[in-house]
């Protein structure tokens, strides 16, 4: 009769292929062991082909760089670091601080680039938040790995920086008023012009007033020259009937009224938005700034007084 002996390698027993690793563990020397446990980073440089698992004990790792995963290991958490038996009551807790960005702008815990045969279980893996502008957050970042496996592993990240926040555009500023058209006046034998019309920038001008005529005055006087933009034409004069040579005597004669005042410049418009972000090289990179506004445009010039009232009689 042939019997066989089935023999179990349970996870408290001495393994060869096995790095330990606790809180405590030694950076140097013959670490690695049971009895002479690894720190976590040294742990790592331990791994050969035949010494390729790695079982973390549990507790708080705080490292301040970003770990690279090696090929064709196994990184485990999970274990009571006096009797190494497998229980998951307590985590093993990877947490990494916000101290040496990879690249420039990156805060990353573990990182695979290429790599390949690995495997992450039972690790609880805390990034703290980005530090100052544009940065951005990762647990685990993988670039073209292959024939891993990620199992039971909890990832909590911080927050990632605020991308650069886009200057606002510059108000436009408002054209000054134009000013004032002049009244028309009383004219006496030669027709007196009207009053000019009021300056505005950029060549917005106000329209001339009309010159007088006769007693009951000249035509009003015109809009500014530029539509909707120029003040309105000032209103016609006006005088008695037989008035020689625009005497006072004859009565009040009453000059074309001022022409109205130009408008205001268009404000500005708003500067444009900045451009989203986007993804270089693997990584996230923050948008840009914002557009700058225009400025306003000018102020118009008002309109023209009317024309002057009254002209001369022959008695």
């Amino acid at each position: 009769m042939m019997v066989l002996t089935l023999i179990t390698l349970s996870a408290n027993a001495q393994e060869c292929d096995v790095i330990y690793v606790t809180t405590s563990g030694a950076s140097s020397g013959a670490a690695g062991t049971r009895s002479n446990p690894a720190s976590l980073l040294y742990g790592l440089t331990l791994i050969t082909p035949t010494s390729n698992r790695v079982w973390i004990a549990v507790g708080t790792y705080n490292i301040s760089n970003t770990i690279a995963i090696p090929d064709d290991c196994t990184l485990e958490g999970g274990f009571d670091p006096v009797t190494w038996i497998k229980s998951n009551a307590t985590e093993s807790i990877i947490m990494r601080d916000n101290l040496n960005l990879v690249p420039a702008n990156a805060l990353i815990g573990l990182e695979g680039t290429a790599a390949t045969g690995f495997r992450l279980q039972d690790l609880t893996i805390n990034v703290a938040n980005a530090p100052g502008l544009s940065n951005s957050v990762y647990g685990i970042y993988l670039g073209n790995c292959s024939n891993y496996n990620i199992t039971r592993c909890k990832v909590i990240t911080g927050s990632g920086a605020s991308g650069t926040t886009g200057t606002s555009g510059i108000d436009g500023v408002p054209g000054g008023a134009g000013s004032v058209g002049s009244p028309g006046a009383c004219n006496n034998e030669t027709f007196v012009p009207g009053g000019a019309g009021g300056t505005g920038a950029g060549g917005n001008n106000g329209g001339a007033g009309a010159p007088g005529e006769n007693h009951s005055g000249g035509p009003p006087g015109s809009d500014g020259l530029t539509a909707g933009c120029g003040g309105a034409g000032g209103a016609s004069g006006s005088g008695p009937d037989d008035c020689l040579f625009c005497s006072p005597s004859c009565g009040d004669v009453i000059p074309g009224s001022a022409g109205g005042t130009g408008n205001s410049g268009i404000p500005g418009s708003t500067g444009t938005s900045g451009p989203f972000g986007s993804v270089v090289g693997g990584y996230f990179v923050a948008g840009g700034i914002g557009g700058i506004g225009t400025d306003g445009l000018p102020g118009c010039g008002g309109g023209g007084g009317g024309g002057g009232g009254g002209r001369q009689q022959s008695g």
